[in-house]
């Protein structure tokens, strides 16, 4: 597809055994930073085996420079229109008819998390509900406007090296040049519920630990019930790196921190994204 005079590469999934013509749920999935289209379905715990047994379609986008301009300084040396074609895809399977228009989500890693959070910001009329994976709130999101609450589903991890959980510098020593800064974690759930207008009380709930070995426990905070257009779901690791929970050990422990192994992203996040669509 070409877009602001680029060609920009996507590649589209339909689930197996899909109706030709049934207009389908679409998730969004966004690749890491220095990561690629191609390679975010093994990183990433296997999306499109759910996506076969849930009956939605799946879109893998590769970012300019393998990055996503998600209104972090300093990310990429051009700050490419990523939104705008973002809603040209969603646009382009609307008119092929392959898509069901209410029921679009994006889910993403890192700085797929990140832009996944502002697609939310930016094209709440496109977007259903977001689901963001180890990135906390960037500093730059305090200078934006949020004009329209929308579900949410952030997923941290106490030990990430890269996204702090404590806030600070984006990249840590892996990835020392500028990469912005994050809040901390407390502080970004603190964000969202305020930036949504949500002041329910938290269900809290702690996951089965399933893997005895992986060294995380995971506690469920949701605010908001499921047909509320600006519940807010936290999911928090302790323990967990910056990794994609029953994903790939894409670097070694020591580098990112530990898998957490006690539950899927990708069907937690489904489960969240299943419940909403726009009204």
């Amino acid at each position: 597809m070409m877009h602001e005079d680029v060609k920009r590469e996507f590649y589209y999934y339909r689930p197996q055994g899909a109706n030709p013509n049934d207009k389908l749920p679409l998730v969004l999935a966004f690749h890491a930073g220095k990561a690629t289209a191609k390679g975010i379905d093994r990183t990433c715990g296997n999306i499109t085996k759910l996506a076969d047994q849930k009956k939605f379609s799946v879109v893998f986008t590769q970012g300019m420079e393998q990055h996503w301009n998600d209104s972090r300084p300093d990310m990429v040396k051009r700050y490419y229109d990523d939104v705008g074609l973002v809603k040209k895809i969603i646009d382009l399977l609307a008119s092929d008819g392959l898509l069901d228009s209410n029921r679009v989500y994006a889910i993403g890693m890192s700085n797929g998390g990140f832009f996944s959070q502002y697609l939310g910001i930016k094209i709440p009329d496109k977007i259903a509900a977001v689901a963001s994976v180890v990135a906390s709130v960037p500093e730059s999101f305090q200078k934006l406007s949020i004009n329209k609450p929308f579900p949410i589903m952030m997923i941290l991890g106490s030990q990430d090296t890269l996204v702090p959980f404590k806030g600070g510098d984006i990249g840590g020593k892996l990835f020392p040049h500028k990469r912005g800064k994050c809040i901390p974690a407390k502080d970004a759930v603190d964000f969202w519920l305020k930036k949504n207008n949500n002041t329910a009380k938290p269900v809290v709930k702690e996951l089965p630990n399933k893997d005895k070995n992986d060294g995380c426990q995971v506690t469920v905070s949701t605010y908001g019930d499921s047909d509320d257009d600006n519940q807010f779901v936290y999911v928090e690791i302790e323990g967990g790196g910056h990794t994609y929970p029953s994903g790939m050990q894409w670097l070694p422990k020591s580098f990112i921190g530990p898998v957490c192994r006690d539950f899927n992203a990708n069907e937690l996040a489904w489960e969240f994204f299943s419940k909403h669509k726009l009204k």
